[in-house]
């Protein structure tokens, strides 16, 4: 707790020594801080109060800011200081920045003059490339007019050698028509000496009808007699397995008496006469299956001769019949011919006409390679003006983008320029006006502060030393004692 003038306040350890330092009138920054100062002037042991005395300067001083609050002169030059430097130092980066300005200045006077230039030289150019071109254009047309007139001959010679092949082609038909011709006199000739029968065509067809009715009967009989072979076979298995099966009994397998060997004997023999006979009759079955299939045979053979007689009747039916279409055909070929020859007459005329044409025609050849050297040459000269236009054009473009860079390094030059200016002026300010005036306040300061603290020091010192002492304080704040005009050390 504090009491002042009887007024108790309870209060924490910190605002305590704030209130403290409040009244004593110390800076505020010493509140968070080891309070060396307070130690110094309040509560220090009577030995280590002449510490302070027996400090060097500096330290002294230090401290007498921080108790008199002016240390924030100190602070305030040496920032200033600080600043300064950097000012500089940023000053000389501009400076090395801004160094080229005048010159780009005067390149880009120089460019821009170089740029005119060029742009007159690229019309000169884009005019003659333009007269090239209208030149190489009518020379294209002349050409394109001759290389219709040579398409043209073309066209005529590729119709002639038409026409040419047609002719040849209508020859041959008619050629080919005399040879149709002669073979159709030879066929009709031929077919006119066939003598052909209706009633043997029938007579066959009735013939075949009854053969195949024999046929049909004759297989019937030939399934009958299949199903007689396996009937028989079947019972000739049957017999086998059954003579095995007695052959091997001992015990009937009814009544389980014994089978008597006589019986069995008798069995047996049965048997055998059975199977004897069943063979027979087998074999007699196969002889007349034989038979009949070869009848069947017979009868297809009979069949087969008849009905390709039957076939030739129909071809020489049908030849008798053709013999009027022979004779039409042969009166059409015959036409045909006499058309053909006229077809070939008109050809022929027409390739005269061609003929002629194709000479006409024929002069514009060397016109035309005459056109087209005039024309290799005009693109020759097209392509060389083309050349320098896109040339220069591209120098144009590269001497724009220099320019442009210059241009835009010479604003953002200018700009630092105007920056290197105002850091100069604030520079001149800082170290000229504001440095030299914080000086000269904080030594206006320190000299009244010293001039009074000086004679509060003095009046003190009269106080508690008995023997005539004069005391003053140096610039430093280091006490001076005199003692009959002596200065005396402090110790």
């Amino acid at each position: 707790a504090i009491t002042i003038n009887g007024e108790k306040k309870e209060l924490s350890v910190t605002e305590l020594k704030d209130k403290v330092l409040e009244i004593l009138n110390y800076p505020k920054e010493f509140s968070k801080k080891q309070n060396i100062l307070y130690k110094f002037t309040v509560y220090t042991p009577q030995e280590e109060m002449k510490q302070i005395i027996l400090q060097d300067s500096q330290t002294r001083i230090n401290t007498l800011r921080h108790v008199f609050g002016i240390d924030k002169y100190k602070k305030i030059l040496e920032n200033a200081k600080l600043v300064a430097i950097k000012i500089r130092e940023e000053k000389r980066v501009k400076e090395g920045f801004t160094l080229n300005l005048e010159q780009d200045k005067m390149i880009l006077i120089s460019k821009e003059k170089e740029l005119g230039n060029l742009n007159l030289n690229l019309n000169l150019i884009k005019k003659e490339l333009f007269i090239r071109k209208g030149k190489k254009e009518k020379t294209q047309n002349t050409k394109q007019k001759i290389s219709e007139k040579i398409e043209e001959k073309n066209k005529i010679a590729n119709e002639t050698e038409k026409t040419k092949i047609t002719i040849e082609n209508k020859k041959q038909t008619i050629l080919d028509n005399n040879k149709i011709i002669e073979q159709l006199k030879i066929q009709i000739e031929d077919l006119s000496k066939i003598k052909y029968e209706d009633f043997e065509e029938e007579s066959l067809e009735k013939e075949i009808i009854l053969l195949k009715k024999q046929k049909e009967s004759f297989i019937e009989k030939n399934i009958e007699v299949n199903s007689k072979i396996n009937s028989a076979n079947i019972k000739n298995q049957e017999s086998k397995k059954l003579q095995e099966k007695i052959s091997n009994l001992e015990n009937c397998p009814t009544c389980l008496q014994k089978v008597d060997a006589v019986y069995r004997a008798n069995v047996l023999n049965k048997l055998y006469n059975d199977s004897s006979k069943n063979k027979n009759n087998l074999e007699n079955l196969e002889l007349e299956k034989n038979e009949i299939n070869s009848k069947i045979k017979e009868i297809n053979l009979k069949i087969e001769e008849k009905e390709k007689r039957i076939s030739e009747l129909k071809i020489l039916k049908i030849k008798l019949e053709g013999i009027e279409e022979k004779k039409l055909r042969l009166s059409e070929i015959e036409k045909i011919n006499i058309s053909l020859e006229k077809d070939i007459g008109i050809l022929k005329e027409h390739v005269v006409s061609l003929d002629n044409s194709f000479l006409e025609l024929s002069r514009f050849d060397n016109l035309f390679l005459e056109k087209e050297k005039e024309l290799e040459n005009d693109s020759r000269l097209e392509r060389i003006s083309e050349i320098k236009f896109a040339e220069l054009k591209k120098e144009i473009d590269v001497f724009g983008e220099h320019i442009k860079e210059l241009k835009e390094r010479i604003i953002s030059t200018q700009k630092v320029k105007k920056e290197l200016d105002y850091l100069s002026s604030l520079e001149d300010w800082l170290t000229k006006k504001f440095i030299p005036l914080m000086s000269h306040v904080e030594k206006n300061v320190m000299t009244k502060l010293k001039h009074e603290f000086s004679e509060t020091f003095a009046e003190w010192f009269n106080m508690l030393v008995s023997e005539s002492f004069n005391v003053r304080l140096s610039e430093d704040f280091t006490p001076i004692i005199e003692n009959q005009d002596y200065e005396i050390d402090y110790a």
